[in-house]
């Protein structure tokens, strides 16, 4: 008998069949608590067991993109999040994203048949070599994407 709960850690590395029993309770095939643990392989990776550490800004897709692409990025914990497109003279041309986000995965579509710049003019896009840079928590990454009319 015992006051407190007790607990047994135990990580199987190989798959396979794996008997287990307490000594206190009977030992080695005897009654109480014994019985037998099948390991198997595993045969996928669910999304929701995926532990991100830093923040990830992914390839835009489509690229050679026109009109539009998507940007996805990850982050692991709720930040400030920025996301920006500039020109290739590193001219800001949008804002796609300046809020506090939770920890996730994110996607958002760039068209570059208009918008507003942050000057408040509106803006069409030629054809070329685009940035667009996500800053989380002071970091910041930049890729590039190219307009192919």
């Amino acid at each position: 008998p015992s006051s407190s709960a007790w607990v047994y850690d135990f990580v199987f590395t190989v798959a396979g069949v794996n008997p287990y029993y307490c000594f206190t309770h009977g030992g080695p095939g005897g009654v109480g608590m014994s019985g037998i643990i099948t390991v198997e392989d595993p045969t996928s990776v669910k999304d929701d067991d995926i532990t991100v550490e830093d923040f990830e800004l992914r390839q835009n897709y489509p690229n050679p993109f026109n009109p539009s692409t998507k940007i996805s990025f990850v982050i692991p914990v709720s930040a400030i999040v920025n996301l920006k497109v500039f020109n290739i003279l590193g001219s800001e041309i949008a804002t796609l994203v300046n809020e506090d986000k939770p920890a996730g995965s994110y996607e958002v579509v760039f068209s570059a048949t208009g918008g507003s710049a942050p000057d408040g003019n509106a803006y069409t896009l030629t054809n070329g070599i685009y940035f667009y840079s996500l800053t989380v928590n002071g970091n910041t990454e930049t890729k590039k994407m190219i307009l192919l009319k």
